[in-house]
């Protein structure tokens, strides 16, 4: 409902052929890389959080994408979304432990993946007030290595 009607531009008729035709191989690809599949606006949401939890506690890692807009091309992360913060919470649950925030960049230009310092939630502060100092500081952080490397 966005790909190719909004980004491309395409008629809806034109959407739904593609879509139809892809759908398919597409989720085939997708699922045999092991993704997590995200659910959004949807009580299959806990689905994600519950398979994220679960790649955690076998000490998987996970790549986020938290971009409210993916596509912008201003040269900084931007606003995040920051639901993917509830995964704190539920591994902090499970483990007794904060869960590990990794800040990473990709740049195009130096085809190289650059990682900044661990963020975490502190101890002693709840969830909801340590959430807008965890979400900033990973902007931040963000932002530091696009300006320190590049796009």
């Amino acid at each position: 409902e966005y790909t190719f009607s909004v980004r491309f531009g395409w008629p809806k008729w034109k959407v739904k052929l593609v879509s139809a035709l892809i759908a398919g191989p597409f989720s085939a690809l997708v699922r045999s890389t092991g993704s997590i599949p995200v659910y959004r606006n949807s009580f299959k949401v806990r689905e994600t959080f519950k398979l994220s939890v679960e790649a955690l506690m076998r000490g998987e890692n996970l790549l986020i994408f938290p971009d409210v807009d993916y596509t912008a091309q201003e040269g900084d992360a931007g606003a995040l979304y920051e639901g993917f913060l509830m995964l704190e919470r539920m591994y902090l649950k499970e483990t007794g432990q904060h869960l590990k925030f990794v800040p990473i960049h990709i740049s195009d230009g130096k085809r190289r993946v650059f990682k900044g310092e661990t963020i975490c939630f502190q101890d002693g502060v709840s969830y909801n007030d340590d959430k807008k100092r965890v979400i900033q500081a990973l902007q931040n952080a963000m932002n530091g290595l696009m300006d320190e490397h590049g796009i």
